[in-house]
């Protein structure tokens, strides 16, 4: 009787800890909702950044087209991913961050009855954790809604055959917004997307395979459809986002910073070794076990991406990004944790996670120190905001009106041609737009809007093309902005090159200059082309001109083995050094793939006022001699067949 009571007593115990675990997840989740809202954090700016989200905000509220009008790695949703308030749309963005955010913590709450208790408990507080060192990356953690959704369904416990159809209709749902939001996101939830619907055909859940990807496709088209976006524009938001991505590849040529290197790999061997942790659990029988039935295979494949992503996203990217990214990689390894079943697994497995906890901190204390302490303030900060956010959001952006309505006024003062701007068309040549979005100009952007975004041929001849037609800007607001090392005269070159022959100078203010379109254009009058080999390390002394403008083109192409380098990492980082003919000498971080199309390469110039200067008769420093050079053995990577080509030019204005 006595043992019967305490038995008793025992599992009412155990059923009171159980239940204050659950009560304890669903605080935690709870918070973690909170946390994870992105109200507006800052108002809309002039900067590259704030420029281009500013940008996505002008396209959503004025229906540009996405793949005709406007070229870009974001899509018609892009602007509800921002986390600067631009006075447009908020309705929008508050039933968007309230739909994306339900949906992950819905994900996560029915992928966590796979783990145990006290994992649960782990697992939401390590989330919580990294969102108070990353509460704006914004877009990157609907990666971890898309893994969640994924571990949820392939670990669902089906009963009496009844399929899961809140999960699936939800998971579209989400992958469909998702995939209006950025291209990469839409690259992921396709690969998640056609990884479940592989598994649910092998299952024999054909039906519910066949619903999730024609719900996907209807989904998509309906909410293209409904943001006044047109059919025909999806093949050019498609390949025209790729291309970005691919541009984006080629002009971020940095070299990667080697304690970050250093850390990656560290996380590398470590994911591996929970690869192989996994393994060793599923393969007990040996690989006669193996059949694409199995959910961990599924899980597995989600991993190996994301450690991929984490790479080329973080590691190949070279700047912030990457301390991001690495806290992406003890979070990721949870959704692996329910197919491990051994105990001595379990233990190896917690040990991987515990040392992967320790490296993200390692790395984020060595690149940011100090944010550690801030953690507690962080945490309240961002609870108190979720709260105030999602009960009062009008109080939220009262403030922010007022800072947009004193920003426009001090932009006003701050350029004085701005003023001169009116009513007229215009666009902004450069990486500020939000010098002419904020005042509430008629703005009229080219396709591929930034310089910096122009960063292949392709995207060049795009905006050749645009200006090329009859209807472009009356005026046009330009600046020479140099990213990361390279000549400001190569990016969006044909631009560049189109002002000059159809516009001339009206206005200045310190680097800025106004041009207005010219009644009939300027003529522009080539010479006869030379064509110099291309060497690395040579030295080639250009012909003497009396021309007072040299286009240059080159052709380097990669090889095979090139262009596999370049998708798995990243091209040779090359750079161009140019002697001038005063004998000073020039150097800059050089991109072959923005050098494919006409640009100007003499006179070297840094600022736009510089360059009308030249273009109305100042004498420019010309170049005499340049030499492209790579580090030692890169030049395997390309074609032996390199050359540049060189064109003296004459801009004859009319009477």
């Amino acid at each position: 009787m006595a043992s019967s009571k305490k038995s008793s007593s025992g599992k009412f115990k155990r059923l009171q800890l159980s239940n204050g675990l659950e009560i304890g997840v669903i605080v935690l989740l709870v918070l973690l909702f909170l946390n994870l809202l992105s109200w507006p954090v800052a108002i809309a700016d002039e900067s590259l950044d704030g420029s281009w989200q500013a940008i996505l905000t002008y396209s959503l509220e004025h229906g540009l087209r996405f793949g005709e009008e406007v070229v870009f790695t974001y899509g018609p949703l892009g602007s509800l991913s921002s986390f600067s308030y631009s006075g447009y749309n908020h309705a929008g963005k508050y039933g968007f961050e309230l739909l994306m955010r339900i949906s992950m913590v819905v994900f996560i709450f029915r992928f966590l009855p796979n783990v145990r208790p006290y994992s649960k408990i782990g697992f939401i507080l390590l989330y919580l954790f990294i969102l108070q060192f990353l509460p704006n990356s914004y877009e990157t953690f609907f990666f971890f809604g898309l893994l969640s959704w994924v571990a949820a369904l392939v670990l669902e416990r089906r009963k009496k055959k009844r399929a899961p159809w809140a999960l699936i209709a939800l998971g579209v749902v989400f992958i469909v917004f998702c995939s209006l939001v950025k291209f990469t996101l839409l690259l992921a939830g396709v690969y998640c997307l056609g990884l479940v619907s592989i598994f649910l055909c092998l299952h024999s859940r054909i039906f519910e395979a066949v619903v999730l990807v024609t719900g996907y496709l209807i989904g998509f088209l309906l909410l293209w459809l409904s943001l006044g976006q047109q059919v025909s524009d999806i093949p050019g938001f498609l390949y025209g986002s790729s291309q970005v991505a691919n541009g984006y590849a080629m002009s971020m040529q940095i070299a990667t910073e080697p304690e970050a290197f250093k850390y990656f790999l560290l996380f590398l061997i470590s994911g591996i070794t929970l690869v192989g942790i996994v393994l060793r659990d599923q393969l007990r029988g040996g690989f006669k076990r193996i059949h694409l039935k199995q959910p961990w295979l599924i899980l597995l494949a989600v991993y190996s991406g994301l450690f991929f992503m984490v790479w080329k996203q973080g590691v190949v990217r070279s700047d912030g990004h990457i301390w991001q990214f690495f806290c992406y990689v003890p979070l990721a390894g949870w959704f692996l944790y329910p197919v491990v079943k051994k105990r001595i697994s379990w233990l190896l497995f917690d040990g991987i996670i515990i040392v992967q906890t320790v490296l993200m901190v390692a790395a984020m204390v060595s690149y940011y120190p100090g944010f550690l302490g801030d953690i507690p303030q962080r945490f309240w900060t961002n609870t108190r905001e979720g709260v105030g956010g999602l009960l009062k959001p009008s109080d939220l952006l009262n403030g922010f009106r007022e800072q947009l309505e004193a920003k426009k006024t001090a932009l006003l003062k701050q350029h004085s041609l701005l003023n001169h701007v009116g009513d007229r068309s215009v666009d902004v040549v450069g990486n500020r737009q939000g010098l002419v979005i904020i005042p509430g100009f008629q703005y009229q952007p080219r396709p591929v809007f930034q310089n910096y975004v122009a960063n292949n041929a392709y995207l060049q001849d795009l905006n050749f093309a645009y200006w090329d037609s009859v209807d472009t800007p009356e005026v046009v607001i330009q600046s020479l902005e140099a990213i990361d090392g390279v000549s400001p005269t190569h990016a969006d070159s044909q631009t560049l090159l189109h002002l000059l022959s159809h516009y001339q100078l009206e206005e200045t203010s310190g680097d800025l200059v106004l041009l207005n379109k010219r009644t009939i254009p300027s003529l522009l009058h080539r010479d006869e082309e030379k064509e110099y080999p291309l060497q690395f390390e040579e030295s080639i002394i250009l012909e003497p001109s009396s021309r007072r403008f040299l286009i240059g083109r080159v052709d380097m192409p990669l090889n095979i083995l090139g262009r596999l380098r370049a998708f798995l990492y990243k091209p040779p980082i090359l750079s161009l050094s140019i002697e001038l003919e005063d004998g000073s000498v020039r150097d800059f971080r050089f991109n072959p793939v923005t050098a494919k199309r006409d640009f100007i390469l003499s006179p070297v110039v840094d600022t736009a006022l510089d360059l009308w200067r030249f273009r109305q008769g100042l004498a420019g420093p010309r170049v005499e001699k340049l030499t492209i050079r790579t580090d030692p053995g890169e030049g395997l990577y390309f074609s032996g067949k390199s050359s540049l080509t060189v064109i003296p030019v004459e801009w004859r204005d009319p009477e």
